[in-house]
């Protein structure tokens, strides 16, 4: 409203017959003019609820993409070099931020085609989009696949936690570790969502702090640099890589509830790329200084060369290092796992086993906390049986579910949501890319299966 009109009430006579509308929470009116009608609302309602910026969705969204895979990346610039490498990771990371601007226009398409009054509460999310695409049986076969990659998530997240609570703590038994790692948890979720950011910040901290520990004991090293046996090329060695860069970008199942909560959506685009190139630079620093620290030496966990030289003997006076590392790197595992499992709870939450979403919406705090405690411990108690097979369970989340749905959901989702607007070229295009990542799961499902049974 005009300054000029603040304070000015109209004739009812003349506003009676006025139509106004409301944009983003500001009323507009003709001409500056308020109705009378509306007056005592406009003076004493409360302002609307604003939702996360762009700041606070850029933290979240990069704290989500630097996972476990982080502690590997070593190993990929070790199985194709120097060059290889980063040309991979960021193949993956550009396809990886196409398909979560992909998703976000499914989410906007689903939420106009299953309109509110037929959503009973239920947030815009992935079961939603399937609904939409599909009808009910696309909603089943995409809950099925949302829940096996937030639980194998969950479950790889958790047993890389206790792996590296084993170096802060190496006489303490792995499954109490992981019971600790539960409970860090579950004091994580009663964290209002609206403070998730200061959680996804600290985990930021904690990342670049592993970073710094891993660069400080490179520093300390004696000998060439780079180290014995760095390659600038092995073509041999890429299927490896992109093996490893799958399982790098993994957050677009959780995505659902961090673009529901950001409020300029039309930004989100920015945000992302934002997010992945920083994190992305992330990964590549990590990956080249280990490898050009460390040579064909590095290990396949990281935490395994901070504080040690390439030969595997401790540096002196500096144990605490691979500490401080696997403590922090612990801090952002964990500060991740709420936007593991919240997404999984309110799936449940939806259902008509559970009750629907009108149930959910009751106020039943709970149930609602029952739910999410659920959801914590089965992903737990399966973390302590597979603990041994840490290696494995990343690669199987990385093959089957991490590429579902961070790139053949959103892809078939778009062209089925989109297919009127989309140029022939473009359909070719989407086409391409679900026969190359079925190829790429197919191969990846069967290496982590044989590594199972291994």
């Amino acid at each position: 409203l005009g300054s000029s009109h603040l304070g000015t009430k109209p004739s009812a006579a003349i506003c009676g017959s006025i139509p106004f509308a409301s944009h983003r929470g500001r009323v507009l009116f003709p001409r500056g003019e308020v109705p009378a009608t509306y007056w005592p609302r406009a003076m004493t309602a409360a302002p609307p609820r604003l939702g996360e910026g762009r700041l606070k969705t850029w933290a979240t969204l990069s704290s989500m993409l630097i996972g476990p895979g982080v502690l590997t990346v070593g190993t990929a610039f070790n199985a194709s070099g120097l060059v290889i490498a980063p040309i991979v990771v960021l193949a993956m990371a550009v396809l990886c931020c196409w398909t979560m601007v992909l998703i976000a226009k499914c989410l906007d398409r689903a939420a106009i085609l299953v309109p509110e009054k037929d959503r009973n509460g239920e947030a815009v999310d992935w079961p939603l989009v399937g609904q939409a695409v599909a009808g009910t049986l696309g909603r089943r076969a995409v809950e099925v696949m949302f829940f096996l990659e937030l639980l194998f998530a969950s479950v790889s997240t958790q047993v890389i936690s206790g792996t590296a609570l084993r170096v802060v703590f190496p006489g303490v038994d792995t499954a109490l570790l992981l019971v600790i790692a539960g409970g860090a948890t579950l004091l994580l979720l009663a964290v209002p969502e609206t403070f998730f950011w200061w959680v996804s910040s600290a985990g930021l901290l904690a990342a670049a702090t592993f970073a710094a520990s891993l660069v400080a004991s490179g520093a300390l090293l004696e000998g060439d640099i780079p180290a014995a046996g760095v390659t600038l090329a092995d073509f041999g060695g890429a299927p490896a890589t992109l093996a490893i860069a799958a399982t790098l970008m993994m957050a677009h199942s959780e995505i659902g509830g961090v673009y529901e909560r950001m409020d300029r959506k039309e930004h989100f685009p920015r945000v992302c790329i934002g997010a992945f190139a920083v994190v992305t630079a992330f990964y590549l620093a990590v990956g080249a200084a280990g490898y050009l620290f460390y040579g064909n030496r590095v290990r396949i966990d990281l935490l395994e060369n901070v504080g040690f030289d390439a030969e595997g003997r401790p540096l002196p006076g500096m144990a605490w290092l691979q500490k401080l590392a696997a403590a922090m790197f612990t801090v952002k595992l964990q500060a991740v796992m709420p936007l593991l499992i919240e997404p999984l709870a309110r799936m449940f939450e939806t259902s008509p086993v559970c009750g629907g979403a009108a149930k959910a919406g009751n106020g039943n705090w709970m149930r609602r906390g029952g739910l999410r405690v659920a959801c914590t411990l089965i992903p737990l108690a399966i973390a302590v049986f597979l603990r041994d097979k840490a290696e494995a369970v990343a690669e199987l989340t990385g093959s089957l579910t991490c590429l579902s749905m961070s790139v053949l959901f959103p892809v078939l989702c778009y062209w089925k949501l989109h297919r009127p607007a989309l140029s022939m070229l473009a359909q070719t295009c989407l086409g391409v890319v679900t026969i190359v990542c079925l190829a790429a799961q197919i191969a990846g499902t069967r290496a982590a299966m044989n590594g199972f049974f291994a």
